[in-house]
């Protein structure tokens, strides 16, 4: 198999993944057929943070917990990351009409 057609193959499989909302995976290791591996990237921690007008952390007049609840499960520690379910998350907590402005923010 020429390293080319590796390369279609590995740029298909992510693109697969990738379309199906993983935005965080990678194919790696994929020279060598027999230790080929999808990087997916795993929830290690999911921080909730308020921040002012001006984009400083601040101590927030909502409950943590009224966030939290409105996280859909695939967003949990332990889990895949997946942009569908970040999207709803940011859906669900805009629907709230507590917050001027929400984003998410993916660090890898």
């Amino acid at each position: 198999m020429s390293a080319t057609m590796l390369q279609n193959i590995r740029d298909t499989v992510q693109k697969w993944y990738h379309d199906e909302g993983y935005a965080c995976a990678q194919v790696v290791n994929f020279g060598n057929l027999n230790t080929n591996k999808v990087v997916k990237g795993d929830i290690t921690h999911v921080v909730i943070q308020f921040q002012d007008k001006l984009g400083n952390v601040c101590e927030g007049n909502t409950q943590i917990g009224v966030v939290k609840r409105e996280l859909p499960k695939q967003l949990q520690k332990g889990n895949v990351f997946n942009i569908k379910a970040g999207k709803q998350a940011l859906r669900n907590i805009n629907s709230l009409s507590l917050f001027s402005n929400i984003y998410r923010r993916v660090n890898i």
